[in-house]
């Protein structure tokens, strides 16, 4: 009915300082089984089958990286002239300490209806101390970083799981299994000093950790917007440029649900996955490139043909294009900023009405080394049939003869369907690094697609 657990575990680092390298943690789980508490002739089996609570508290240390305790030097390449050595511009740390993970749970087990219904939910809250992190430092120190105990990040969330058997026959079962998840991830403290850590660079668009923010906010350069949202053009219809890097999104998702389904009738077995993630944004390099430097992807199209209906006009009224208002072409949605005119008339503040040629648009935001990373910010939802497979038993009359236990095989497949995806062009699930990069696509290839068959044989 009570079961309690406890453990405590020390380790030694060779990568943290002597004399500070042992650290010791612990960690605690309690178990109760409520339902053995309840009178059955008043709540049978039938209605209410098992039920159990659980709290759980765990400490975890993680040791540092090597060479982080001393200079060390780099060795760089001088392309058939030798190699050179340079001190490396980290600033070492003496005096590092281990990081430390503090984590509770508290959860409910409960099964109804003879085990055919189930329902499992956790509440979760992760804290993470002393992240040995590098942190910018001023260059007139001869170095760039240096590696420091700092930070605080909470992460906390709920997950719930049903587990069912709506259908039971002699010969037929229907499983399902719906799967919740939903994370909060919160940056609460980081270095003396430091208004942000930077994850992930390029392009001049980053992926921070802010104090106070989720983790993972993408910043970088946007529009130029109103006090009521709305982006300003200048008088040619363009977009102008917010010289300030601001947040433009979070690679975090607001919650992730998946469906799982399993048939089996007779020997035949059908089984699937559905898996999808809403919210969360990603920045899509692809997108900018294929657009703005190639105009190769079909949203590149819009205003294109009316573009050059319009300046087929133009030539054939024999008007300068100075002299010409377009009536048609990329028509950027916002309001006319501040000391805008128009054939001498101010427009200030007026909702834009100025064709522009949609190459100059996308030249305009993906302009090396100038570029408007807004319009590639998109929202990363997405939902996938992740898996399916169909499997067949062979009947025992038949591998009896084969002098086996048992006999199975089938097909399968895996991420064979993207359902729905709010990024054009790529996988939303794409990634230029599989580490702090999240939230950053570039150049991405397709998430690869697998087919496959197996055989299983019991001897």
């Amino acid at each position: 009915m009570l079961y309690l657990d406890i453990s405590s575990r020390n380790d030694w680092s060779s990568t943290l300082p002597e004399g500070g390298n042992s650290f010791l943690y612990s960690s605690a789980s309690l178990g109760f089984v409520y339902s053995e508490l309840f009178n059955r002739s008043k709540l049978p089996e039938k209605g209410f089958s098992f039920g159990k609570l659980r709290v759980s508290y765990a400490g975890v240390g993680n040791e540092g990286e090597p060479y982080q305790l001393e200079t060390t030097y780099q060795t760089v390449n001088n392309e058939g002239y030798g190699d050179s050595q340079f001190i490396n511009r980290t600033v070492p740390n003496l005096g590092l300490v281990p990081e430390l993970v503090k984590s509770f749970e508290l959860g409910s087990d409960m099964k109804f209806f003879l085990n055919r219904l189930g329902i499992d939910v956790t509440y979760y809250n992760n804290r993470s101390f002393n992240q040995i992190s590098n942190i910018p430092v001023s260059a007139a120190s001869g170095y760039s970083s240096a590696i420091v105990n700092s930070g605080v990040i909470n992460n906390s969330g709920v997950e719930i799981q049903v587990n069912s058997t709506p259908i039971e026959r002699k010969n037929f079962r229907w499983n399902a299994n719906l799967a919740y998840a939903k994370n909060k991830s919160e940056v609460q403290e980081l270095g003396p000093n430091v208004e942000s850590s930077i994850l992930y660079e390029h392009w001049r668009l980053t992926i921070e950790a802010r104090p106070n923010n989720p983790y993972g906010d993408i910043v970088g350069y946007g529009f130029l917007r109103d006090d009521n949202g709305n982006i300003l053009v200048d008088g040619q219809g363009m977009g102008i440029k917010d010289q300030t890097p601001k947040v433009l999104g979070n690679f975090t998702p607001d919650f992730s649900l998946s469906l799982s389904q399993n048939f089996s009738y007779k020997n035949w077995t059908l089984s699937m996955l559905i898996h999808s993630q809403i919210g969360g944004d990603i920045f899509s390099g692809t997108n900018m490139y294929g657009n703005g430097y190639a105009g190769n992807f079909t949203e590149s199209l819009e205003g294109r043909a009316e573009w050059y209906a319009s300046e087929d006009a133009r030539e054939l009224a024999g008007v300068a294009m100075q002299d010409w208002t377009a009536t048609g072409g990329y028509l950027l949605e916002g309001t006319y900023a501040a000391g805008s005119s128009i054939d001498g008339q101010d427009v200030s503040g007026q909702t834009n009405q100025t064709y522009i040629n949609p190459f100059d648009y996308y030249e305009r935001v993906s302009r090396w080394q100038d570029e408007i990373h807004e319009p590639f910010i998109y929202d990363a939802s997405f939902i996938k049939l992740r898996e399916l497979s169909i499997g067949y038993t062979v009947p025992e009359s038949f591998y009896k003869k084969l002098k086996l236990r048992g006999l199975s095989l089938g097909v399968f497949g895996t991420n064979l369907w993207l359902i729905h995806s709010n990024v054009p062009n790529v996988d939303p699930e794409s990634s230029l690094t599989n580490g702090n990069g999240q939230g950053y696509e570039l150049y991405a290839y397709p998430n690869r697609r697998s087919l496959g068959m197996f055989l299983k044989v019991f001897i």
